[in-house]
């Protein structure tokens, strides 16, 4: 902002000039921001020419614009000219590889022309353009130059002060001490690797170093209250892990470590607008064509945050800290709640073969996702004891045999019989109306209905004690698990009368209800949340 205005204040009385600026000297609603494009305006500004973000890559991929400044032509016109170039000869990766689209030259001659005085009305280019009447843009409380927003274009204000994360942090980077020397890893310093960052504050970690372990190799020990980033990982291809730790800790080199200025950045301001943020942070900062996603050299260095004084900081902190406590105090019942079905006295104790008419694995045809056949179950959709169409099931092509011997029956209960250990015995009941079938590593088991209520057994099977019992059933590869059809036909179950069996499971039902309603708060509070951090950005939708 400076160097701008320093600029603009020393142009002789006809001089002229061009400046290339970030997203932030022409959009930013902080006063001194204001109060600078209000004196261009006034003074000596003839044009705006929105950059495409990238074009300073492999060094900066921040949005820019080039202002173009003449005294003189500024004293005889009435518009600022909004111009926006969409590609410069280049591609916007890190390569900068030549392209044949390339709007520079055209943006040079409608410039030129605008100077000269030359540019009427119906000038013809393909490029987007506007002159903009400087009584409009005065009027304006903003004084905004975004070309986007007089282009037609959906744009955000930026209602706070916007750096550079590099200008408001330091940057490091961790290392893995030598398996070999088994010593390093018997002390008790927390290593942070990918796998431990679940959480937003980390308490722990799986893995602990010792100081020698340390001063032996690239990861070194970060103060408490950094902020971590996994910057290389097959997990950044959907998801962005950033935390805070809760104490001196160290990393290994997949995780980067942002040391805030805690004169001007709260390390939890940080961490909730990064994580507010994650989705365009993924959009813009992975490196493309590589086999484990990892992010553009450099880039969060030139990513641009907003930066309201520490006061507004620490109220938006406290903000999210109350709408936080909710969903974690949510979490916590769902992670605590287990169903429990303690067998009586008189209960007798049945076979999976004696209970169910049939035990069937399911297809093995393959499965597509262009929408032709039947959608077909697969582990993934069995979610909290049910069978879930999510929107997205795969498919399999049959005839009319296949899909009779395959379709599924509201009732019957499928169980995962094939996975990683964790997995193996998930099970679901099938209640939704249409035509489905399910793949070959579920097995079907249809429920005798004159002895048990389908539902019963899945809530039985969906118990803690079940579900660590079957696993004993499982022959073990490496990586992968398999319970058999017979070997799960065998395995007891206790079998209360009928009329018992469907007292518990109103008992379950509502307290599922209840949980639900508790669940529900969840994705409630992280909009609220969502919210707080969008009028940080200035996506709230007043702006």
């Amino acid at each position: 902002m400076l160097f701008t205005d320093y600029i603009a204040e020393h142009l002789t009385p006809d001089g002229r000039g061009g400046v290339i600026v970030p997203n932030g000297i022409v959009a930013t609603a902080q006063n001194a921001y204001v109060k600078l494009r209000k004196f261009l305006i006034e003074d000596s500004l003839v044009a705006v020419v929105s950059l495409p973000a990238g074009v300073f890559r492999p060094y900066s991929g921040v949005k820019t614009s080039i202002l173009v400044l003449d005294k003189k032509l500024a004293r005889k016109i009435d518009n600022v000219l909004f111009l926006k170039i969409n590609a410069d000869g280049f591609d916007l990766g890190d390569q900068r590889r030549p392209t044949i689209e390339n709007d520079l030259p055209e943006a040079e001659r409608m410039v030129k022309a605008w100077r000269r005085e030359t540019f009427k009305t119906g000038f013809e280019t393909h490029l987007t353009f506007k002159p903009v009447k400087k009584v409009f843009l005065l009027k304006g409380r903003a004084c905004t130059l975004q070309a986007e927003l007089f282009l037609g274009e959906k744009v955000k204000a930026v209602s706070s002060e916007t750096v550079a994360l590099g200008d408001a942090a330091m940057f490091s980077n961790g290392g893995t001490p030598s398996k070999s020397n088994p010593t390093f890893w018997q002390g008790d310093i927390p290593w942070v690797s990918p796998k431990d960052m679940k959480s937003l504050i980390i308490t722990d970690t799986e893995d602990h170093v010792s100081a020698e372990a340390i001063e032996s190799s690239a990861t070194k020990l970060l103060p408490a209250e950094t902020v971590l980033c996994v910057v290389r990982s097959g997990i950044l291809k959907h998801t962005l892990p950033v935390a805070i730790i809760a104490r001196p800790m160290c990393t290994n080199q997949d995780i980067l470590a942002i040391a805030p200025d805690k004169a001007r950045l709260n390390p939890k301001f940080l961490l909730f607008v990064l994580k507010g943020r994650s989705a365009e942070i993924l959009r813009d900062g992975i490196k493309t064509g590589v086999t484990v996603q990892s992010f553009h050299n450099g880039f969060f260095k030139t990513f641009e945050i907003p930066l309201p004084p520490l006061e507004e900081q620490h109220r938006i902190i406290d903000e999210i800290g109350s709408y936080q406590k909710v969903i974690d105090s949510a979490r916590q019942i769902l992670d605590a709640y287990e169903s429990r079905i303690p067998p009586g006295p008189d209960w007798r104790q049945v076979t999976f073969e004696e209970l169910c008419e049939r035990m069937q694995y399911g297809l093995s045809d393959p499965l597509n996702q262009n929408g032709e056949g039947v959608k077909t179950f697969r582990m993934n959709e069995l979610v909290r004891g049910r069978a879930v169409d999510n929107g997205a099931m795969k498919r399999a092509k049959l005839n009319a045999n296949e899909t009779e011997k395959y379709r599924l029956a509201k009732g019957d209960v499928l169980f995962n019989r094939t996975n990683s250990i964790e997995h193996v015995g998930r099970t679901g009941i099938f209640s939704l109306d249409g035509e489905y079938v399910f793949a070959s590593y579920l097995i079907r088991l249809s429920i005798r209905r004159d002895i048990a209520e389908p539902e019963y057994v899945n809530a039985y099977m969906n118990t803690r004690e079940f579900q660590t019992s079957v696993k004993s059933l499982a022959s073990r590869a490496v990586g992968q698990s398999n319970i058999s059809a017979s070997s799960l036909a065998g395995y007891e179950i206790p079998l209360p009368p009928l009329d018992e069996q469907r007292r518990i499971v109103a008992e379950l039902d509502t307290e599922k209800a209840q949980l639900e309603s508790v669940l529900a708060l969840v994705p409630r509070f992280e909009t609220k949340i969502q919210r707080v951090m969008d009028s940080v950005w200035g996506d709230d939708e007043d702006s």
